[in-house]
């Protein structure tokens, strides 16, 4: 890509004359080439920061639906209180655990119901925040309550989240009846005995290593980089639409040149050093 910059600014010098150095359809099919490397890498990011900061993965569900049971069984310890008293959770509990050799940061949030004080109010505000932040979603429902009941609360969460994150539903209690419908790929869990726990684990690690076989070779996890590779494309894509449309070269370099820069940002800066060098060392000009 320097090289075609330096040909773009070599065609500048000689504008007048209406010399054309870079050839159009080489600079193309380059701008394609490495718009597409840098999608895999913009792409990569959502991985890395997984791996580097810990996969969110925010439980809720109703009262007593078996959350903090979940979570418990998930940890393989007894981190949050468990009670048959409804709205016991009033507040976020969060944990990491190791899974498949991904970091997870499990979130056991307040039940979602209308509150009776103001309290509870706020720990079901914290239960929306962490919905929206979250990468996975576990909705925890009750197996023996009513199907029509559960088809609200699905549809209350599915408004609250993005199309971006994962929703994984979980019937629970299975030790005490078995559902008779479901939805898509949920599962029927019991997170009192442990039934079907270790497969909705397994569905944690499933899931993020998807994301791992979407991306580069080279996984970015600096939210710098990845601002830079964001930039860079936008910029070449900009430069590719110009050539187009018949725009002139100095519109078109200067995409390139703030291009080159945003890259150089991630590599090591390229200088208007490098351009020049670039010129002279394939055309006898100047002295």
């Amino acid at each position: 890509m320097l090289e075609l910059t330096s040909l773009l600014e070599l065609e500048l010098d000689f504008s007048e004359e209406d010399v054309e150095f870079a050839d159009r359809t080489k600079l193309v099919s380059l701008i394609d080439e490495i718009c597409a490397e840098t999608e895999k890498l913009i792409r990569s990011f959502e991985y890395g920061n997984a791996v580097k900061s810990g996969v969110p993965v925010a439980i809720v569900g109703e009262p007593n639906a078996g959350k903090s049971t979940l979570l418990n069984a998930i940890l393989h310890e007894d981190r949050a209180i468990v009670s048959s008293v409804a709205g016991t959770t009033r507040d976020t509990i969060e944990e990491e655990f190791v899974l498949g050799g991904i970091r997870f940061r499990f979130i056991d949030t307040a039940g979602i119901r209308n509150a009776d004080n103001e309290v509870e109010e706020l720990g079901i505000q914290r239960t929306y925040s962490k919905l929206k932040s979250a990468r996975i979603v576990v909705l925890v429902l009750d197996a023996s309550a009513d199907k029509q009941h559960n088809d609200e609360i699905v549809a209350s969460i599915e408004k609250e989240i993005s199309d971006e994150t994962k929703l994984i539903i979980v019937l629970n209690k299975s030790d005490i009846c078995d559902a008779e419908y479901g939805y898509g790929d949920s599962l029927l869990i019991s997170a009192l005995d442990g039934s079907n726990v270790d497969a909705l684990c397994r569905r944690f690690v499933e899931y993020v290593s998807s994301l791992k076989a979407e991306t580069a070779d080279v996984v970015i996890t600096s939210v710098r980089h990845v601002a830079s590779l964001t930039a860079a494309r936008d910029l070449l894509l900009s430069a590719k639409q110009a050539i187009g449309e018949g725009i002139p070269s100095d519109f078109i370099a200067q995409d390139l040149r703030e291009a080159n820069y945003h890259l150089g940002e991630i590599t090591g800066a390229i200088s208007t050093d490098e351009v020049l060098g670039s010129i002279f060392s394939k055309f006898c000009i100047g002295k």
